[in-house]
């Protein structure tokens, strides 16, 4: 749920993907659409007012008023694609793979920024806001293997580089949810 633009976006058991915006005079309109494989991730990006959405090796991005495709990338990489999530900027992707590896992509061009390899699957990641009042202004990337361990990486402005930054925790954590407003980050099961 995006909250600033009052819409929903869910995915069905028959790969159907629904965008529900509710407007100002209380209607509901849904814009659908149909994958051919099963969606694996769905990501809103503010920025654009766009949607992206994996299924398999497959990357779409689509247009979040009609719900229709603007652009499919095919194979964006080598194994089916388990999680992602977009920078607060906007400008950077975060795609992992099922091998382990993770790429950071630019969502104008889709042309990769970095990559980096881990040993197990990344089942989850969450963008997380930094601290606005501290400059330079850094978020940060959490990143969930499938054994639990969680790494955290820090992207800084200056060099746009990604370093992870803290050492690995292991708390059998297989989801992350982050709250803006505390600055906290909530991991389950």
């Amino acid at each position: 749920y995006v909250s600033h633009e009052r819409a929903l976006f869910t995915v069905n058991s028959v790969n159907k993907f629904y965008a529900v915006q509710y407007s100002s005079e209380r209607r509901v309109t849904a814009a659908t659409a149909a994958s051919q494989f099963p969606i694996s991730a769905v990501q809103y990006q503010p920025r654009d007012h766009t949607i992206f959405s994996a299924a398999g090796r497959e990357l779409s991005i689509w247009e979040l008023k009609h719900g229709t495709v603007e652009y499919c990338v095919p194979r964006l990489t080598d194994q089916d694609i388990t999680s992602m999530c977009v920078d607060d900027t906007g400008h950077y992707l975060f795609v992992a793979s099922v091998g382990g590896a993770l790429g950071v992509y630019d969502t104008d061009s889709m042309e990769v920024k970095k990559q980096f390899v881990f040993v197990q699957q990344v089942v989850a990641m969450q963008w997380c806001v930094g601290n606005i009042n501290v400059k330079p202004y850094r978020g940060f990337l959490m990143i969930v293997l499938q054994d639990g361990h969680v790494y955290v990486a820090d992207m800084y402005a200056a060099t746009n580089l990604m370093r992870f930054t803290h050492s690995k925790y292991h708390i059998d954590a297989k989801t992350l949810a982050y709250s803006p407003v505390h600055g906290n980050c909530i991991m389950g099961q």
